[in-house]
C-alpha cells in the first residue's frame, strides 16, 4: 500500500522525516528528493550509504551517485557509478522514466574518463 506524507519544510527534521514521504522506495533509501528540495546532500548522501550497506541495488547506486555529484563529491560519484554499472549491471531502462535523462547525463559524464 502506497501512501504519502506530506513533509513541511519548517519543521523537515521533527520526527518522522527520516521516514521521508513513502513508504516504498523513499523508506528505504533509494528516492532522498525530501533532501534535495531541501538543499541537504549529504544528508541524502549520508541515508543512501545506509541504504547500500543494508540492501545493495543497482538503483540505490544510481540515487547514491547522484547524491554524491548533487555534494560535489566527483570521485565518490565515479566510485559508486562505476559500481552500479559495473557490479550491478545498472541499465538505462531501470531507473524511473522521469529519470533516465540524468541517468543519460551522469553516464556520459562520469564515464568519459574511462581508461
Amino acid at each position: 500500500m502506497l501512501y504519502k506524507r506530506v513533509v513541511d519544510p519548517v519543521n523537515a527534521s521533527g520526527p518522522g522525516f527520516s521516514e521521508l514521504y513513502h513508504n516504498n522506495s523513499s523508506a528505504s533509501g533509494d528516492d532522498n528528493s525530501a533532501y534535495d528540495a531541501l538543499g541537504r546532500p549529504e544528508d541524502a548522501v549520508g541515508k543512501l550509504q545506509e541504504a547500500v550497506r543494508e540492501t545493495p541495488t543497482a538503483t540505490r547506486y544510481f540515487h547514491l551517485t547522484r547524491a554524491f555529484v548533487k555534494a560535489d563529491k566527483g570521485a565518490a560519484a565515479r566510485d559508486a557509478w562505476q559500481k552500479a554499472k559495473k557490479e550491478f549491471h545498472l541499465r538505462e531502462k531501470q531507473v524511473h522514466p522521469l529519470e533516465r535523462a540524468e541517468f543519460r547525463r551522469l553516464d556520459a559524464e562520469l564515464t568519459k574518463d574511462r581508461l
